[in-house]
């Protein structure tokens, strides 16, 4: 009875020791898969950040560029209206003027 207690003892004590091996590695293993997940979380913005930029900020500036150009051109043109010898009857000036009154009057565009 001795020796099966003994023996007992140390097949216990081999498996604690045994479980606290194994405990340590899945705890490696466990904070590596953190770590390469979390790097995975920061890749994947990236890339919600890069195609945010190339399928929508990217058009985005390129469409209001193009509209400053263009409301710069009118601005011009407009501005030219006084200079024109034919000015007083301009339909162009005379819609602006119909236009900026109405603006006056409380009524947006």
């Amino acid at each position: 009875m001795e020796w099966t207690t003994i023996i007992l003892s140390v097949i216990t004590i081999l498996g604690g020791c045994g479980w606290l091996f194994d405990h340590k590695k899945h705890s490696e293993e466990i904070e590596g898969l953190k770590k390469d997940n979390a790097q995975k979380d920061m890749q994947l913005a990236k890339n919600y950040v890069d195609e945010f930029r190339d399928n929508i900020a990217k058009p985005l500036q390129t469409e209001v560029k193009g509209l400053r150009r263009n409301v710069k051109q009118l601005t011009n043109a407009v501005e030219k209206v006084n200079d024109c010898d034919y000015r007083s009857q301009c339909p162009v000036r005379v819609e602006l003027q119909k236009q900026s009154a109405d603006t006056r009057d409380g009524e947006d565009c």
